[in-house]
């Protein structure tokens, strides 16, 4: 199940990715951010308050979803309002924080993940309801 719930957000993130190219141009790159954007959060919110394995991958699916919808949408809509003269480093810059992002989660995975019971819970934002 372990597997599973990892790759579910590869397999519907790479999904996503091809059906974003139609919906960036039917309804406009920000529109596309902006439903991502959404997305992203009521798949953070499954997969915090996550009670079971299901939920947890029903979270990680919709979560993978967004990501294809964005990594799509947002280096498109950066070079389009970017001006000529630095448009390659702001695309360039986007991709670099994206990974500089994945670099920092792994780290942060690595600590949470000596916590055999809740450890997934705080790597995946039970931190964010602590907050309210």
């Amino acid at each position: 199940m372990q597997e599973v719930v990892i790759s579910v957000t590869i397999l519907t993130a790479w999904i996503f990715s091809f059906i974003a190219g139609y919906l960036t141009n039917k309804f406009g790159r920000k529109s596309t951010i902006i439903l991502a954007s959404f997305i992203f959060t009521i798949g953070g919110f499954m997969m915090a308050l996550a009670h079971t394995e299901y939920v947890l991958l029903i979270g990680r699916a919709t979560v993978g979803l967004a990501i294809g919808l964005a990594s799509m949408a947002i280096p498109v809509y950066i070079a389009e309002v970017a001006p000529v003269e630095i448009r390659g480093k702001l695309v360039s810059t986007n991709i670099c924080f994206i990974t500089f992002g994945q670099f920092i989660a792994s780290i942060v995975a690595g600590l949470f993940s000596h916590d055999e019971h809740n450890g997934w819970r705080w790597m995946l934002g039970k931190c964010f309801f602590l907050l309210f």
